[in-house]
This record gives structure tokens, C-alpha cells and sequence, in this order.
């Protein structure tokens, strides 16, 4: 891939999400996985939307994202920045604010909510973090490469890389407290 072909970039990242999300590595699979899998779907009319928004078919942009929110029930903002490989096993419900950074190959389940406090940033999701269902991330925190976030957690704190936090309000665990 050369930095002078943005398209090679792109299917680099489509079969990143396809393989996260369907299994499947080859480009031509990726009709099925559209048809076959709501987190694929989701992810790749995001990808759309958000690369026509940067282009001059910025309204096709907001067409195709407006459509895909509406069709998955998922707010992904099309300026937020997403690394390759993000699976969606059960992608309704998940909103990502327009400012926060999401790491290569993570995982969000349904009704995760990452955005901004009221008066500060975004969160900065690290790569390999999985972030179970009903977790609220909020503010301009860090979830380190490989960690957890458990299910239902409201989350404004730091989490170092692979720890697992937990509990409204979340708490970062000791290693091993839930293996």
C-alpha cells in the first residue's frame, strides 16, 4: 500500500472490519457480510458515509449516515476516528461522540455509549479493548490496549492497559478478579 492510494487504505480497513466481525477475510465476502451481519453493515456504511463526508459529496455523506442510523439504531458520528477491525457483535444502540478515538480491532457490544463530559473531551479507546454492554465512557479518559470495561459500567476514569474496570461508578479491578 503506498500513502498516494487512499483506496488501498480503505479496503485494507474493510477487510479488517469484515474479518472482526464476520470472520471472513476475502473482499468478495463482503456482499454476505453486509447481508448477514447487522455489525458489519453498521460499520461499513459508517466507513461510507465518513469517507464521502471529507470529499464534495459531503451531503451523500449525511444521507448514507442519517440512513444507517436510522437502519441499525447506532450513532457512530462520521468525524469520530475508528481504527480498523472494530467488531459490533450486537450493534444496536452504540453511539460514538464526534471527538473520540477508537483503537484498531476493538470491541463494543450493544447500548455502549463513549462521548464527552459536559466540559471536556473525548474518551481515547486503546486497541484490543473491549467494552461490554451498557458501558458509558465519558469524558477526556484513556481504556488502555487490551483492557476491559464490564457490562453497565459509567466509566470517567483512566483504565491502564489490560485491566478490567468495573461497576457504576466503574473501579479498576485487580488483575485476575474476574478470570
Amino acid at each position: 500500500m503506498s500513502a498516494s492510494d487512499p483506496a488501498a487504505g480503505l479496503r485494507a480497513t474493510i477487510r479488517a472490519d469484515l474479518a472482526a466481525n464476520t470472520g471472513r477475510t476475502r473482499l468478495r465476502d463482503t456482499p454476505a457480510g453486509f447481508l448477514f451481519h447487522p455489525g458489519f453493515a453498521t460499520i461499513l456504511l459508517h466507513r461510507i458515509a465518513a469517507a464521502l463526508g471529507r470529499t464534495r459529496w459531503r451531503k451523500l455523506g449525511d444521507l448514507v449516515w442519517a440512513w444507517n442510523t436510522r437502519r441499525s439504531g447506532c450513532h457512530l458520528h462520521p468525524r469520530c476516528a475508528i481504527g480498523p477491525g472494530l467488531a459490533l457483535p450486537h450493534p444496536t444502540a452504540v453511539v460514538i461522540g464526534e471527538g473520540a478515538l477508537i483503537g484498531a480491532g476493538v470491541t463494543l457490544y450493544q447500548s455502549v455509549t463513549i462521548g464527552r463530559a459536559a466540559r471536556g473531551g473525548y474518551p481515547v479507546i486503546g486497541d484490543g479493548a473491549t467494552l461490554y454492554p451498557g458501558a458509558v465512557v465519558f469524558g477526556a479518559i484513556s481504556v488502555g490496549a487490551g483492557a476491559r470495561v464490564g457490562a453497565g459500567a459509567i466509566l470517567s476514569i483512566d483504565v491502564p492497559a489490560g485491566a478490567t474496570a468495573a461497576g457504576p461508578p466503574a473501579r479498576v479491578l485487580q488483575p485476575g478478579a474476574l478470570d
